[in-house]
């Protein structure tokens, strides 16, 4: 059940072990009438459910006046990273900025350690009827001791809206997408899986090497083998900041953590004992038990199999990657003057040889935000819920640095069945893009008969986010039922995972694509954060194809990547 309560303010423009309520509430000795979420003892016009949210605040003193409470504040952009924002002075709203383009924001202080509620910001116009929220309207960012939320309505300098701060009360937070989640000013939470055991051969009998469809692996018949565990997590796609995990164990002489693979913990003598992961603000246990065995028939993975696109596509990216240093190689762009229009490619980005030139690094209605990838020489995607408007200009960059720039004339989203699914959107070009900027293509119908381990073995991938860098993770489902999202992870590979940062808010609607040859095959736009997941689009390619028809523009279907040249299974 949810409770929702709200504290408004006028505007010139749109942006450990945690405790509970009832541990909070029952610390005051308030029971009760006066201990209910709704209820406010001390008579300061501040529910008690706000008072728990904002740090400091407590339901037995007035402190309508903390400075947690929701205020409002004028931010710029100083740079890219998260939290670099300029505030400027309350004594009259700010004309203009350099840097970027001054936004009204709402500012507050969470309590550290909170537990079952969300933040959820929202803007509204003067009817105070309509209110929105989420990542199209408000972008939410830590900054040092506070949390900002702020507006996204650009070109929008004084008009009068609305802006407020809602707390949502809910036990099932994990599942809520606006706002911030649970855990303070650094909310750094895990998706985790169960710890599972996983058999390595210690002493073999007899071994083979066998080829199971894309993947080659040593069979082992009659090996003794010991217990390591297999322990999946992903950064939250709630959380706030990028995620760095700690892992350890209880009992290290019994398992301990690999030394390079992130989810995999390894046997050192039979026994017990409690692995664990620790971020910022949160700690994750599971209780394990090693054990040997004898007789046991296995296979350890050791190569992808010549000639299947599996093959290809790891070969290819693992090579790219080879004696490159991530913060040289990641940029796609070495200079970006969004001001002037002028943008140079990286020569030593790690795929500066792959054809990046569908993917826009700038629209007038977002900057870098509101990010789209061409799949067609006239159609743009972006995700639903962070989108450009109609009428923006959208640049795009050919290889020698030539920018394009059409004009976004129309858009219709895919029918939507849940929230933020389908998270996708097309939109039509005022003209087709020229001949030096390439479009994304997308896999056969018959895509699985060419990736049969999918399933079992994870397939790197790769993705870009609002800074414009070529980012790293592993695909580990294409169409995750029921929601036929495609699901990632932070790559197991020591290489791979030197390029992987987490998806944080801003990146929606950036593209994730194989590289099969130098080409991109788009399978989805971010839609949430952390390891990142999104709407497949091979589950919607014909609802893809029937927008690009009803919007006209001379193409009505998405363009298959060749397959031929790889073994189907």
């Amino acid at each position: 059940m949810k409770r929702l309560f709200i504290i408004a303010l006028l505007l010139c423009a749109l942006p450990a072990q945690a405790i509970t309520y009832a541990d909070w509430i029952a610390s005051y000795g308030l029971t009760g009438d006066d201990a209910a979420a709704t209820a406010d003892p001390d008579h300061d016009g501040v529910a008690n459910l706000m008072e728990y949210a904002l740090s400091g605040m407590g339901p037995n003193v007035s402190d309508a006046k903390s400075p947690s409470m929701p205020r409002l504040a004028f931010v710029r952009r100083t740079g890219p990273a998260i939290g670099q924002w300029e505030f400027a002075s309350f004594t009259k709203p700010p004309s203009n900025g350099y840097n970027g383009r001054w936004h009204v924001a709402l500012q507050y202080v969470p309590r550290p350690g909170v537990e079952g509620i969300v933040y959820v910001p929202e803007v509204g116009d003067l009817s105070l009827r309509r209110w929105f929220d989420g990542r199209s309207a408000i972008r939410s960012e830590v900054y040092p001791g506070l949390v900002l939320s702020v507006c996204l309505a650009q070109g929008q300098r004084h008009k009068r809206m609305f802006m407020r701060l809602g707390v949502e009360l809910d036990d099932e937070v994990g599942d809520a997408l606006a706002g911030i989640t649970v855990g303070g000013l650094n909310a750094q939470s895990l998706d985790t899986g169960a710890a599972s055991p996983m058999a390595r051969v210690l002493a073999q009998a007899s071994s083979s090497v066998v080829t199971t469809q894309d993947v080659t692996v040593t069979r082992s018949v009659g090996a003794t083998t010991v217990t390591d565990y297999v322990w999946n997590w992903t950064p939250n796609g709630h959380n706030v900041l990028p995620t760095s995990v700690a892992r350890s164990s209880s009992n290290p002489a019994v398992i301990a953590p690999h030394a390079t693979d992130p989810y995999r913990w390894t046997w050192v003598s039979n026994g017990t004992a409690t692995l664990q992961l620790a971020t910022a603000t949160a700690i994750y246990t599971a209780d394990v038990t090693t054990s040997t065995a004898t007789g046991a028939t296995v296979d350890t993975y050791q190569s992808t199999t010549a000639g299947s696109l599996r093959d290809a596509v790891e070969t290819n990216l693992d090579g790219l990657l080879a004696g490159k240093t991530a913060s040289a190689a990641l940029p796609i762009f070495s200079a970006q003057d969004h001001a002037g229009g002028v943008y140079v490619r990286n020569t030593s980005c790690w795929a500066a040889g792959v054809d990046l030139t569908p993917i826009s690094p700038w629209n007038s209605s977002g900057g870098a935000y509101f990010a789209g990838i061409l799949i067609s020489p006239r159609h743009v995607v972006f995700a639903t819920h962070y989108l450009p408007a109609v009428g923006c200009a959208i640049r795009f960059v050919k290889a020698d640095n030539t920018v394009v720039t059409r004009t976004l004339t129309a858009m219709q989203s895919l029918t939507t069945t849940a929230d933020y699914y389908p998270d996708m959107t097309v939109g039509v070009l005022d003209s087709d893009v020229p001949s030096g900027i390439g479009f994304a293509k997308v896999l056969p119908d018959n895509w699985a008969s060419y990736l049969p381990t999918l399933a079992t073995r994870p397939l790197p991938t790769v993705g870009t986010d609002q800074e414009e860098k070529l980012l790293v993770r592993e695909l580990s489902t294409l169409t995750n039922p029921p929601g036929a999202r495609a699901v990632y992870a932070v790559p197991a590979d020591q290489q791979r995972r030197a390029f992987y940062e987490d998806i944080v808010s801003g990146d929606s609607g950036n593209p994730s694509c194989l590289i099969v040859g130098n080409q991109l095959v788009l399978l989805n736009l971010w839609t949430f954060g952390g390891a990142g997941q999104g709407t497949s689009v091979q589950a919607f390619r014909t609802a893809l194809q029937a927008a690009m028809t009803s919007l006209g523009g001379g193409y009505s279907t998405l363009t298959d990547i060749d397959l031929s040249a790889f073994t189907s299974f």
